[in-house]
């Protein structure tokens, strides 16, 4: 090989090394949302823009849902001790999720998705 193709396949590599240190990959995010008695914990979350998956746990004594409108994102009714998971697409920005068992979102089971870019 000459030297000139050698500095352009070294010049490449390098490229390709940073991308994915700096995250280019397009990585999964993964998050824990725990839903106690009419509160989220944690109520306020933090996420690059791409692909998320929320891992909602029930960890109070009645049934909870996590809903993201905006993100058409919506778990179905998730009893005590039980679990379920969500994966979806994010475009930066900040977005509310709530509870939608009825008196849960009046009574305060509500947070704050926000997506940076």
């Amino acid at each position: 090989m000459n030297k000139k193709l050698m500095t352009l396949l070294a010049a490449g590599f390098t490229v390709v090394l940073m991308l994915g240190a700096c995250g280019g990959g397009g990585s999964a995010q993964a998050v824990t949302i725990k839903g106690e008695d009419i509160a989220f914990s944690p109520k306020e979350v933090t996420v690059a823009a791409g692909t998320i998956t929320i891992t909602f746990q029930n960890t109070g004594s009645i049934e909870h849902s996590f809903i993201i409108d905006e993100l058409g994102v919506k778990s179905e009714k998730v009893q005590p001790g039980q679990s379920s998971t969500i994966t979806f697409e994010a475009q930066p920005g900040t977005y509310t999720f709530y509870c939608d068992v009825p008196g849960h979102k009046e009574a305060g089971m509500i947070g704050t998705l926000t997506v940076t870019p």
